[in-house]
């Protein structure tokens, strides 16, 4: 019994780490930031390509993953990181702001109030919860929570 207990506990450690620190910095602000400033140039490519109707590829995008999305006012969201399903899941991501004002996740109008460095909305009587962040410019990142 004694010679499983070392290999148990390190897999308990393991599987913790992964499940539970891995996926929060990966979502953080910190994490996103990055990813921004390692694709500045292909970031502002990409959503100018796509406001003018293209398709440009993200194959060569560092960390942004999925598709991107024009919201109807031309705000063009690339998303980072995802982790879990509703509902106890989110998703993480860039987006680059037309009028350089903050926006709802992917187009939803959503009443943003100021809270510490950025702006937050919380679902009324539930647990969906919304953070955004001026990057620079009109860039900003986001966190949605389910």
């Amino acid at each position: 019994m004694k010679h499983i207990a070392k290999p148990l506990a390190a897999a308990l450690v393991i599987f913790c780490v992964c499940f539970f620190a891995l996926p929060r910095a990966a979502g953080s602000y910190a994490y996103v930031s990055l990813i921004f400033k390692i694709n500045e140039n292909e970031l502002e490519r990409a959503a100018a390509a796509l406001r003018a109707g293209g398709a440009p590829s993200l194959d060569g995008l560092c960390g942004v993953r999925g598709p991107s999305v024009i919201s109807a006012d031309g705000t063009v969201d690339f998303a980072c990181a995802s982790f879990g399903i509703a509902p106890a899941g989110w998703y993480a991501g860039i987006y680059n702001s037309p009028d350089g004002a903050p926006k709802g996740f992917r187009g939803v109008e959503m009443k943003l109030r100021r809270s510490g460095g950025g702006w937050e909305y919380a679902e009324p009587g539930g647990d969906n919860r919304y953070i955004t962040r001026r990057i620079i410019g009109n860039w900003y990142y986001y966190r949605m929570s389910f």
